[in-house]
């Protein structure tokens, strides 16, 4: 994916999981490589 960021574009790769923790709550978690290193992760929740 290339993920823009001002007037630049990185090429970046994202492993992406969900973990659903109760019937009300589900935990997306993402983490973010660029040229294999690991470069940050983003967690998201979603609640019912």
């Amino acid at each position: 994916m290339d993920l823009k960021i001002k007037d630049s574009s990185y090429r970046v790769r994202f492993d992406d999981w969900m973990y659903l923790t109760s019937e009300k709550v589900l935990i997306n978690e993402s983490k973010i490589f660029w040229y294999g290193i690991y470069a940050g992760k983003v967690l998201i929740s979603f609640h019912k």
